[in-house]
């Protein structure tokens, strides 16, 4: 109740919120794992005629991971402000395409103009360039559009939408 109280005078009941899910979690997980720890030696103790327990009732039981990646999330306020601190036109389209889309630095350096469906309004994210190795499309948000189309006009002439500085 109290991390909840702090949450709502600071502003961040969210943040506040999904750290207490995740110490929940990890609790549940470190009990889980104890659980297990008991019955597998069970399982292997010898006592007359076999072992203390023949069935471990806990196989197959998958311990619950945290919903939250453990990776640092800008708030609104702090992406705001980054953009309102770089005058670099690669930084600023590169931190509008993450903040719409969610993805990645690595993911973002890696779009093609040709991954872009300027008539649909998609951007597609290769399975190469994606943690997961899942092609998938997102929309291409109006600030994303934006953002792309303003940087293209003073950009390098390259294939990659963010080039590396000595392209091969």
């Amino acid at each position: 109740l109290q991390m909840v109280l702090v949450g709502e005078e600071s502003g961040s009941l969210d943040d506040m919120m999904d750290e207490v899910a995740d110490m929940y979690t990890r609790e549940v997980q470190y009990d889980l794992k104890t659980l297990r720890a008991v019955m597998n030696w069970a399982r292997c103790e010898k006592v007359p005629g076999g072992v203390l327990l023949p069935v471990d009732p806990f196989v197959g039981l998958k311990i619950p991971r945290p919903a939250t990646a453990h990776r640092p999330r800008l708030t609104n306020t702090e992406y705001q402000a980054l953009l309102q601190a770089t005058n670099n036109p690669e930084l600023r389209c590169l931190l509008i395409l993450q903040w719409e889309t969610g993805h990645r630095g690595g993911a973002v350096r890696q779009l093609r103009w040709a991954d872009l469906d300027w008539i649909r309004g998609e951007i597609l994210w290769r399975a190469a360039s994606d943690k997961n190795r899942g092609a998938h499309r997102t929309p291409l948000t109006r600030a994303s559009r934006r953002a792309l189309e303003t940087y293209r006009e003073g950009a390098i002439p390259s294939e990659w939408v963010f080039p590396a500085p000595r392209d091969p």
